[in-house]
């Protein structure tokens, strides 16, 4: 496990303590989701990308953590090229393989409407990254 998630871990008391003082920012939750899914948690992970999601806040960043979490919750494995999901004029790499599973299709519109409603390209970007 990445030594930044372990750090990260140690401030999500404060991150419990933020969200208990302001529960309607979307942004603690979209945070807490992140290291949730870094510390391999993917249900948690998921409700807090669902809850950033529903603040309506950083809309891009909570479908991008949904996507994730799905992910992480086994939604894919490999056989299939990031290529073959997302629209051929998105340049993603296509060393990442998956295969479809029953979540597949849910991972994949969630990853798709975040990278639609961002504004500045960001996750395409992390992606590329991620490869």
């Amino acid at each position: 496990m990445c030594m930044h998630y372990l750090l990260s871990s140690l401030v999500f008391a404060d991150t419990l303590q933020a969200i208990s003082s302001d529960p309607t920012d979307g942004t603690l939750f979209s945070n807490r989701s992140d290291c949730w899914f870094h510390l391999g948690q993917g249900e948690s992970a998921l409700t807090d990308a669902k809850a950033c999601k529903k603040l309506g806040q950083d809309l891009a960043k909570a479908y991008y953590r949904e996507g994730a979490a799905i992910r992480l919750l086994q939604a894919c494995s490999p056989f299939l090229s990031w290529n073959q999901i997302l629209p051929t004029y998105i340049p993603i790499c296509s060393d990442i393989l998956i295969f479809p599973s029953q979540r597949f299709e849910e991972a994949a519109n969630a990853f798709y409407r975040g990278i639609q409603i961002d504004p500045n390209d960001e996750l395409i970007t992390a992606l590329q990254y991620a490869c």
